[in-house]
């Protein structure tokens, strides 16, 4: 009887530390499963960032073609104000020169116009002279 009390006592401690091994395997699937819920709860925020992270390189790639578009809008204006300028520095050296030409015809003018009243006066006075010559 006492090798079957000794079984019983070794069946005994075996059947508490498989009960206690037991305990301790519930108690880390309670672990794994809070685990794995977490990792549940980070994989879902990542693929919120990751969607997030699209959005905002759509965005970007939005804004890239947006400033693209502006470049060469600008560029064009650039180019199109360079021709405006030169066109005007072009106009204002043709009209340096018109008004030159003006200021010199002008010019030209007031000495044939002072020539034609000197001519004038001297026709009048001879016309004069002839009148008072005529009726003497």
């Amino acid at each position: 009887m006492q090798m079957e009390e000794k079984i019983i006592s070794m069946l005994e401690q075996i059947s508490k530390d498989v009960k206690e091994q037991g305990d301790k395997i519930g108690s880390l699937e309670k672990r794994f499963d809070s685990l794995e819920q977490r990792f549940d709860s980070l994989e879902t925020r990542f693929n919120q960032q990751e969607q997030k992270l699209d959005e905002q390189g759509q965005r970007i790639t939005t804004i890239e073609q947006r400033l693209d578009e502006h470049k060469d809008i600008l560029t064009a204006l650039r180019s199109g104000q360079e021709y405006l300028k030169a066109e005007i520095d072009g106009m204002r050296v043709e009209n340096a020169k018109e008004f030159g030409y003006v200021k010199k015809e002008l010019s030209n003018m007031h000495l044939n116009f002072s020539v034609l009243r000197d001519d004038v006066w001297t026709n009048k006075k001879e016309i004069y002279q002839l009148k008072k010559a005529g009726m003497e």
